[in-house]
């Protein structure tokens, strides 16, 4: 009636999952490359991570006893990098304003899952810690330099 677009569902938990896997990979690789959204999507160079991020969220979302393939969640990232080409991710613009990103709550969140089936040092646990090496970088710290 106001032109938002609404989805109606009986159980938000599967869309719920299916939004972290799109933050997941959007939201760190955005941050840590500098680049818009649309990026995600088009640039071939990043897609084995793309797809090593996929793979773990679906490992992720059958332990929190839901099943989406890999092919689903690839479509969604896709079309919302595209959809959203433009953009600047929150956790991009956190990074350049020197605030705390939500990264512990999306890739820390997955990895923490992953650990419980028993992979350590996934990717998404890489991606938690190179965002967080930003956030120190934003907070003043600059190592031995």
């Amino acid at each position: 009636r106001h032109g938002i677009r609404t989805l109606h569902v009986d159980d938000i938990y599967p869309e719920l999952l299916r939004k972290l896997a799109v933050n997941a990979v959007i939201n760190p690789l955005t941050a840590i490359l500098r680049v818009r959204n649309g990026e995600i999507a088009e640039n071939p160079s990043i897609r084995p991570i793309v797809e090593r991020v996929l793979e773990e969220c679906v490992i992720a979302i059958k332990r929190l006893g839901a099943v989406m393939s890999i092919e689903e969640l690839r479509q969604i990232v896709d079309e919302v990098a595209r959809a959203t080409a433009r953009n600047r991710s929150s956790m991009l613009q956190d990074i350049e304003r020197g605030r705390p990103t939500e990264i512990d709550y999306i890739n820390g969140a997955v990895a923490r899952v992953l650990r419980e089936v028993g992979l350590e040092w996934s990717v998404n646990e890489v991606l938690t810690a190179l965002v967080h090496g930003l956030e120190s970088r934003r907070a003043g710290y600059r190592g031995d330099t």
